[in-house]
């Protein structure tokens, strides 16, 4: 057991894209780096093909490296901790994930993503260490992060003038640890800044509005004829408004596979945990799951469903939930001593299940 203290450096959105491939030249301070442009001899042509054909429309060193990132969860690229393929005679790695197999685990993106980089002259490592997983608030009120082999994993860095390293992170249901600061005006081509499109329009004159002209006529009655007849003279106003709740509450539904298994974890936390508690946890986790993706067919039983849940995550979490679950609906055995460390397992699981 050991603690550290770490401050996480933030990144100015606006100040990155205005680095360019030019200031590896222009700009003094950047160090010796031809160590981290190597390349295979026997590397694919089509790899560095690739790698331009992605690229080549920004201008930016970090638009460069985001649109590589952005291409494994865009073009069919799946995350698999087992059945991953091992090349054969001259095969090279990177070449026979991007066009061949694109299954793989983290080491598979991110080992194609640093060579991409580089193919475009952009200096990358490959660098492995461990995701943080899941932090609890301990008795201190300090987050504490309890880390395994299962959080064992690997990811890019790029070198951008002016920044140093950067880290990138390709694989798919992993989140890229750099604080941005989306530090720009909205722009609907930028696919980082989620926007919502709107149109310029004179502001009112303060006698026109349905405030002031409340106050004028006085009471409810008065306040709402206004609002009406303002409403009457200026549709699109109200067009707008229901477009935009509209808009909004698509994007709350949208998005429930992210904050509705926080808001089970947050509210199940405050209860005992019990064999009723857990047979409703089982079941939301299944419904989770197949938001994210994991989907269950009707042929297939739950033992076999929980195999394919572990094998896209690793370990045997979900199995151990399974056979608790069987055991108690099929059983009888109710009464598992351990509830609360079956309840940490779910938490995690549906947690690791928000991508």
């Amino acid at each position: 057991m050991f603690s550290v203290d770490f401050t996480e450096r933030t990144y100015s959105l606006k100040a990155l894209r205005e680095v360019t491939m030019e200031n590896y030249h222009s700009d003094s301070e950047v160090p010796e780096l031809s160590e981290y442009l190597q390349l295979p001899e026997q590397l694919p042509e089509r790899v560095r093909e690739l790698a331009m054909d992605i690229t080549g429309k920004e201008e930016s060193v970090y638009e460069k490296a985001k649109s590589i990132e952005r291409y494994f969860t865009r073009s069919g690229f799946s995350y698999d901790q087992q059945n991953v393929a091992i090349p054969r005679g001259n095969e090279d790695y990177v070449d026979q994930f991007l066009f061949d197999t694109k299954r793989g685990y983290c080491d598979n993106f991110s080992t194609s993503m640093v060579v991409m980089l580089r193919s475009v002259d952009i200096p990358a490592r490959w660098v492995k260490g461990f995701a943080p997983g899941e932090g609890k608030a301990n008795s201190n009120g300090k987050i504490e992060y309890k880390i395994t082999n299962n959080e064992a994993h690997s990811w890019v860095e790029a070198y951008i003038p002016g920044f140093g390293w950067v880290p990138f992170e390709p694989t798919i249901g992993f989140s890229n640890p750099a604080d941005i600061q989306y530090d720009l005006e909205s722009d609907i081509s930028d696919t980082e800044i989620p926007n919502l499109e709107e149109r310029e329009r004179p502001e009112p004159k303060q006698d026109e509005t349905p405030v002031a002209k409340a106050k004028d006529l006085g009471g409810f009655g008065s306040f709402m004829k206004s609002v009406g007849d303002y409403l009457q003279k200026h549709a699109w106003v109200g067009i707008i408004s229901i477009l935009s709740l509209l808009f909004i509450v698509w994007l709350i539904y949208r998005n429930r596979g992210k904050w509705v298994p926080k808001l089970l974890v947050h509210s199940l936390r405050k209860r005992k945990p019990n064999w009723v508690q857990f047979t409703k946890q089982y079941k939301s986790l299944l419904k989770q799951l197949e938001r994210f993706g994991i989907m269950r067919t009707d042929s297939m039983t739950l033992a076999e469903y929980a195999k394919t849940v572990d094998t896209y995550f690793g370990g045997r979490q979900m199995g151990k939930l399974t056979e608790v679950y069987e055991q108690g609906l099929y059983g009888g055995y109710t009464n598992h001593q351990d509830w609360a460390s079956l309840q940490e397992i779910w938490e995690d699981l549906i947690i690791r299940a928000t991508g």
